[in-house]
């Protein structure tokens, strides 16, 4: 098989930065911001940094299991890194990155 049927079978790639996982020390936790950080540039919905995003578009996008996310989220909201509210009939879940926390623990050297 050639290299890019395989790649064509493997999906689209995702991309997530090492750096923030290593100072999250979770690489789940870092994808599923990354996921997030992307989806700010791209979503036109998104209000004031505001984003709706279900679990099965994650899932679709990163792989990462309804139980990966909800870690994921619970950690970084305890880190003040990210924000969530509910929203609307049906209820909605909205996510915001608080991106001057982000900047904080990003900008803290290692020990």
């Amino acid at each position: 098989m050639k290299k890019g049927d395989l790649l064509k079978k493997a999906g689209k790639p995702f991309f997530y930065y090492p750096e923030v996982a290593k100072k999250l020390n979770s690489t789940r936790d870092a994808v599923f911001l990354c996921y997030l950080l992307n989806s700010m540039q791209e979503d036109v919905e998104s209000q004031n940094g505001w984003m709706c995003k279900t679990l099965a578009d994650t899932y679709e996008a990163t792989g990462l299991s309804r139980w990966e996310q909800e870690t994921a989220r619970r950690n970084l909201k305890r880190l003040g890194i990210l924000e969530e509210k509910y929203k609307g009939l049906p209820r909605k879940l909205y996510l915001r990155v608080n991106l001057e926390k982000l900047s904080s623990l990003l900008s803290k050297s290692e020990k």
